[in-house]
């Protein structure tokens, strides 16, 4: 298991901040999201159908 690194997790929320200071929205995904395609397709596809004005589906619903 990895060993949590404090100094590299308040740069990337000092970078999450700087982007929302920007007017960004920052949507993450966690390792294990994506980590396997077969189980990162779904996931992938619900959140672009989403952010693209799709009705939101749970993961898998879509193909």
């Amino acid at each position: 298991m990895a060993v949590p690194d404090s100094g590299r997790y308040a740069a990337t929320m000092a970078g999450d901040r700087d982007l929302k200071f920007r007017g960004y929205e920052v949507c993450r995904f966690g390792h294990d999201d994506l980590r396997h395609r077969d189980k990162a397709k779904p996931v992938v596809t619900t959140f672009f159908h989403t952010l693209l004005g799709g009705t939101p589906h749970a993961p898998g619903q879509i193909n």
